[in-house]
């Protein structure tokens, strides 16, 4: 099993059709740590059905290690000059990349990334896959008795809006800017709700 037998027309490397991805974009880790990640997958799979309750140790993982994002960008894509999408990571040292990988296997969404820092990503970021993400989280209430429950709540009540399509209107965003604020994860660099809502007037003025 080589590096080629993984290569797709996007230029990633996918363990599985459409599935996990370990990006290479020359700037990240060397051919060689790519290699490794892909050559050992199966083996890392077969481990993964002998965790004893793997549930709880995602979840703790979630909580410990996990970021749940509202992504904000601008973008001439949409009337309101906003893109928005909810997304879930979890990000550690090359050294763990084998529990991301077993975390892709047991959970079967995202994408694995090995970053240009040397660590490794597991990351969810289609809007369906979140929602399984989600629903699997509500489904396991251990989770609602950690600190990282809080920033779930205000996530999901984010993804539900843009499932209802409430992210396409001025209101919606407002709403969804203002509840991005409170999440756990917030970039420095992520333009504040008044910073969004002056794009978006000024994409509706010139339409």
């Amino acid at each position: 099993m080589g590096i080629e037998d993984f290569k797709t027309p996007s230029g990633k490397l996918s363990s599985k059709p459409g599935r996990a991805t370990a990006n290479y974009n020359g700037k990240g880790a060397i051919l060689e740590d790519v290699e490794k990640l892909i050559d050992d997958l199966s083996k890392i799979e077969q481990q993964a059905e002998k965790i004893d309750e793997p549930e709880q140790f995602i979840l703790g993982l979630l909580a410990g290690e996990g970021s749940l994002m509202v992504n904000i960008h601008k973008s001439d894509r949409y009337n309101s000059g906003i893109d928005i999408r909810s997304a879930a990571q979890i990000t550690l040292s090359k050294s763990d990349y084998k529990v991301l990988v077993m975390i892709h296997h047991i959970l079967d969404i995202g994408s694995l990334s090995i970053e240009g820092n040397g660590g490794v990503t597991w990351k969810v970021q289609s809007q369906k896959e979140c929602r399984v993400l989600a629903d699997w989280i509500s489904d396991n209430t251990m989770f609602k008795h950690t600190k990282k429950y809080e920033s779930y709540i205000v996530w999901e009540d984010c993804l539900s809006m843009i499932e209802r399509g409430e992210h396409l209107t001025k209101d919606g965003i407002e709403q969804i800017a203002a509840l991005r604020d409170t999440i756990n994860y917030y970039s420095a660099s992520a333009r504040s709700k008044d910073q969004v809502m002056e794009i978006v007037e000024e994409s509706l003025t010139s339409k």
